[in-house]
């Protein structure tokens, strides 16, 4: 491939994506992720000092969520340590489920 085409494979590659942009994301991004947890804890102690028993479901919910967006980046950016990171976050998902069906609805 010559200059050229190198060029203009990476134009049509980078189409409509603004690198300003794209950094603002990412930021808000991981801000959203690092809110989330910080959620979770404020009800997970609020619920436990309010009942006396642990809410798995938030972390269910908040677990998921951040496997799939750990998921979708290893995909898409194909870095193994956000493979890493998405099976983790899986693996806590299924964990955080397991506590939740069992504590709350009884199974298992």
């Amino acid at each position: 491939m010559d200059k050229n085409e190198i060029l203009a494979k990476s134009r049509r590659e980078n189409q409509y994506k603004d690198p300003v942009e794209q950094a603002a994301f990412q930021k808000a991004n991981d801000a959203a992720l690092t809110v989330g947890i910080i959620v979770c804890v404020l009800l997970t102690t609020l619920h436990r000092q309010m009942l006396g028993v642990a809410d798995f479901g938030v972390w269910t919910v908040d677990w998921a969520i951040m496997a799939t967006v750990y998921i979708v980046r290893s995909v898409k950016l194909r870095k193994k340590s956000d493979l890493v990171l998405a099976l983790l976050g899986v693996g806590l998902f299924l964990g955080f489920l397991w506590f939740y069906l069992r504590s709350e609805l009884g199974i298992f």
